[in-house]
């Protein structure tokens, strides 16, 4: 069977057979992911409430509902599960259309202020990050900015996210993010953990005991190699970069 056969048939049904959180999703349980939202990508959202936003392999819509509560007026996104469109719509969300990454992408040629693709890559091929990376580029207006949240493939925990749904094909390290974000014309590129939030007592316990496991980390790879390097463990990566 031909790969996009495949990924024909896990995307037309991906809430029923994976993501099934999505079936009892309320605007109580995505407005709980508005905390986690800000603390992780709320400096790199543009100044310009009407700046043009594509949220892109958005799913559900929780991250455009969090621009809409922000007041961003001119966001939409785009996703190939229809089922994921489906419950996007009945929450509310209009500006979602089921359609390709790629032609949403083609049909506006510099003009979007920022282009979201939270938990997209690891979805792609080598060679089709690349190529969804070069059309976010075109996509953007200069100055723009890409926002990525993806696996990150040096956590001892990636496996659990990078094999845990059969349509990802990728992971990243914070280099090799780097890397293809260069390769691609991005500069101005930062990326970081996606670690826990703080917002009471049982969070708190969970970042400090997070930050003692990093340190660990940290030093069984400075014993194996030699070197006291910068590494990256969470399970997730956060990028962003900006067109020049």
């Amino acid at each position: 069977m031909a790969s996009t056969e495949i990924r024909k048939r896990l995307y037309e049904r991906y809430v029923s057979t994976h993501a099934g959180d999505g079936i009892r999703l309320t605007s109580a349980s995505v407005r709980s992911r508005f905390r986690a939202f800000a603390n992780y990508y709320g400096d790199f959202l543009p100044a310009d409430k009407d700046a043009s936003i594509l949220d892109i392999g958005c799913g559900h819509g929780a991250f455009l509902c969090f621009h809409r509560e922000r007041g961003y007026h001119n966001a939409a996104g785009v996703d190939i599960s229809p089922e994921q469109v489906a419950i996007a719509r009945r929450i509310g969300l209009q500006d979602v259309e089921c359609i390709d990454a790629f032609q949403a992408l083609s049909v506006r040629p510099g003009t979007v202020a920022m282009v979201s693709a939270l938990d997209f890559l690891e979805h792609l091929e080598k060679e089709e990050a690349m190529r969804a990376l070069d059309a976010i580029h075109c996509a953007l207006a200069p100055g723009g900015t890409v926002l990525i949240h993806t696996v990150n493939a040096e956590s001892p925990f990636f496996g659990n996210v990078r094999y845990g749904d059969l349509t990802h094909e990728s992971a990243f390290t914070h280099e090799s993010l780097k890397q293809i974000l260069s390769a691609t014309c991005f500069d101005d590129i930062r990326i970081r953990p996606a670690g826990p939030i703080v917002h009471g007592i049982l969070s708190l316990m969970r970042a400090v005991i997070w930050r003692a496991s990093e340190n660990l980390f940290r030093l069984a790879a400075a014993a194996e190699t030699g070197e006291l390097r910068d590494h990256i463990f969470t399970r997730n990566l956060i990028a962003a970069a900006r067109r020049a």
